[in-house]
């Protein structure tokens, strides 16, 4: 149980996060960029990779990160930009495994 009002904030806050969001929302109204630098950005790089890869069939990426984390909002960024360059980009969520 929780013994002081940062440890109850941070496990409410915790519990309110949802198991899963629902991909193919557009967030782009709602979205922070939080770098300036293209370099640490894991859009820009997932998008570096894409551009890089030699395969005609295309590749599958794996995207992973702690819940609440931002995952699925750079996703749909990143599906976002490809399909605004003319790419077929699709979002599949992994079930959580219990």
């Amino acid at each position: 149980m929780p013994t002081n009002s940062d440890e109850i904030l941070r496990r409410s806050l915790f519990n309110a996060l949802p198991e899963s969001a629902v991909g193919g929302t557009d967030v782009s109204g709602y979205y922070v960029r939080r770098t300036d630098d293209s370099e640490n950005d894991p859009v820009a790089n997932l998008k570096q990779y894409i551009a890089w890869d030699d395969e005609e069939a295309g590749a599958c990426y794996l995207f992973s990160g702690l819940r609440g984390s931002g995952k699925t909002t750079e996703l749909n960024r990143l599906v976002g930009e490809l399909r605004a360059e003319g790419a077929a980009a699709y979002y599949i969520a992994m079930p959580a495994s219990t």
